[in-house]
């Protein structure tokens, strides 16, 4: 059960913080809704005063007032509009950092199956906060003051009133319980078909080159069918409860007005009371009215601060750690466990190792052996199960953040580029990269010569995922990326699966300069040319350490052992014919 400090997260502080813009916004709807009483004053004056009187300036004084008064009204209302335009923006502008870490972590802890965008969620919440419903929630209170308005100029009105304000109340509880639940279910259907369109879109070239197209499509129009199915019936039932209590007020309106002609025909109502009465029973039935049809974007809103506040406490703000001493490099790894996001099933288990700045690991082993998740687990990527993950004897999730990014350079498997240049894509984004950090990282990387052959250099666009690039090449920017910034750890996870001869040497030689200058490199590799200047080996199998030492002995009893199992596999086949 979570504590009670965890459930002060961030988004009721900036909702507390916005407070003040709201008493403002609540006063501003006093004198708007005491300014509506302007039409009734205005019409019984004028059919109780100035019309039996036949004063033309009496007629034109109250003409005056009213222009004047309603001036006012419209000024005031246009103020809490943007008012609360700008109190939505104070909460989505507030938040929005706070939600795209908290987002980004999340979705790393889930394998990049997040649910739904937070930071769509929050726009969902800033608009709501700009739209007309909040105004209706401010007008609402004002709904008794109105009827007893009305129960002044006769009793009967206001229990018609009453009767009317009932009835609304109770359309707008059926609108809600039979809304919410099938708004769930269509954002969960909506959520699964975007996710699949978001898919598509990252392997359109997979797609198109083996005719997936015909079979995605039915997949993905399967789930948004049933999505705008739900869709329409949620919002088919929602437009048919507007349209009801819509007609309630107008008919109830008109029922006033009946109600009071009855009642001046008998001299307990003044003319211009009966006009007046419709006009305030109408304006106590609107704010109901309205809300009803709002509803659905009020459900959405709160659905979207619950989805909010539940991120936000699942990730928690990191406590900012002390500044240690700067990394030379040190990696132990102690009875390490750990598994693929929102799994219970560890891919390693029990794995120990140490290695001494400038030394580097070469981590073999067969396919799904748990080579990748060992090389997200040093990285931080991915959080241990149980054990420790050190680096200069400190827990990874101790060192300061800022200091861990200048620490670790980081190349997976499958590298993924930024819609932006190559510069910013070395730079990881950071708008304060200097020029020679950026360059320095590329000729460490042997890619300066091949970035000089682009278009444009430095500057030029990569598209979305580095579509512009070839794998080689986007493998050789990605790893002037990872060593952007002098890291002392560097982590390769199949670092030469996408080059030729050419990029294998270039590798090999940047290796060998990390190696010279006392960088610590972790590498993942399945070819046996990459493990040449590796100082240590580690042999992975099921997710077990099967071997770890120096790379000679380690290599000559791999081999010796894939060479019996190969014998034995060659004897089975043969037994068996």
């Amino acid at each position: 059960m979570r504590s009670q400090t965890a459930h002060t997260p961030d988004l009721n502080r900036v909702l507390k913080a916005i407070l003040p813009g709201l008493f403002v916004t609540g006063g501003f709807s006093l004198l708007i809704n005491l300014l509506m009483l302007t039409g009734p004053l205005f019409m019984i004056l004028v059919y109780d005063r100035a019309l039996p009187s036949q004063s033309v300036p009496t007629l034109i004084g109250l003409s005056v007032v009213m222009i004047g008064l309603y001036s006012v009204f419209g000024l005031l209302s246009l103020v809490r509009s943007r008012l609360l335009v700008r109190l939505g923006n104070r909460v989505a502008n507030r938040l929005q950092e706070r939600v795209f870490t908290a987002q980004l972590l999340q979705t790393a802890r889930d394998g990049g199956t997040g649910g739904h965008d937070a930071t769509r969620d929050l726009n969902v919440m800033r608009e709501f906060m700009g739209g007309p419903t909040p105004a209706v929630l401010f007008d609402a209170p004002w709904t008794p003051i109105y009827l007893a308005c009305a129960y002044v100029l006769h009793p009967y009105l206001g229990y018609a009133g009453l009767a009317g304000v009932v009835f609304l109340v109770l359309v707008g509880v059926l609108n809600n319980s039979l809304t919410q639940r099938r708004a769930r279910e269509v954002n969960t259907d909506q959520t699964r078909a975007n996710r699949v369109m978001s898919d598509i879109a990252r392997n359109s070239e997979v797609i198109t080159a083996m005719k997936m197209g015909g079979d995605l499509y039915s997949r993905w129009s399967l789930l948004q069918n049933r999505a705008q199915s739900g869709q329409s019936r949620t919002r088919d039932l929602a437009s048919s409860l507007s349209t009801l209590s819509r007609t309630v007020r107008m008919l109830l309106q008109s029922v006033v007005l009946g109600l009071g002609a009855y009642l001046a025909i008998g001299g307990d109502l003044s003319a211009g009371s009966i006009i007046a009465a419709s006009v305030i029973v109408g304006r106590a039935l609107a704010p109901a009215e309205q809300a009803i049809s709002g509803w659905r974007h009020c459900v959405a809103a709160v659905a979207a601060g619950k989805r909010i506040n539940s991120l936000l406490i699942d990730n928690p703000v990191r406590g900012t750690s002390i500044k240690l001493p700067p990394p030379k490099g040190d990696i132990e790894l102690k009875n390490v466990y750990a598994a693929a996001p929102g799994q219970n099933q560890p891919m390693l288990k029990n794995v120990s190792l140490s290695l001494s700045a400038g030394e580097v690991l070469a981590v073999i082993g067969p396919s799904g052996s748990g080579k990748s998740t060992l090389a997200r687990v040093v990285t931080g990527a991915w959080a241990a199960m149980r054990g420790h993950v050190r680096i200069d004897r400190a827990d990874i999730a101790y060192w300061n953040a800022l200091q861990l990014r200048e620490t670790v350079g980081y190349l997976p498997q499958t590298v993924e580029l930024f819609d932006g240049t190559v510069r910013e894509n070395i730079a990881r984004f950071q708008s304060d990269a200097r020029d020679e950090d950026i360059v320095t990282a590329a000729i460490g990387a042997n890619a300066h010569d091949l970035i000089l052959g682009l278009p444009k250099s430095y500057d030029t666009a990569l598209g979305e995922g580095g579509s512009a690039l070839s794998g080689g090449e986007k493998q050789r920017i990605g790893l002037a990326r990872a060593l952007f910034g002098d890291p002392s750890v560097v982590i390769l996870d199949e670092p030469n699966s996408n080059l030729d001869a050419a990029g294998m040497t270039a590798l090999n030689m940047t290796i060998e300069r990390l190696k010279s200058r006392g960088k610590t490199v972790v590498l993942i590799a399945h070819r046996q040319g990459a493990l040449a200047l590796a100082d240590k080996v580690l042999v992975l199998d099921k997710g077990q350490v099967t071997a770890f030492g120096p790379r000679a002995e380690i290599l000559n009893t791999y081999s010796q052992n894939q060479t019996r199992k190969a014998a034995g596999t060659r004897m089975k086949e043969s037994s068996h014919v």
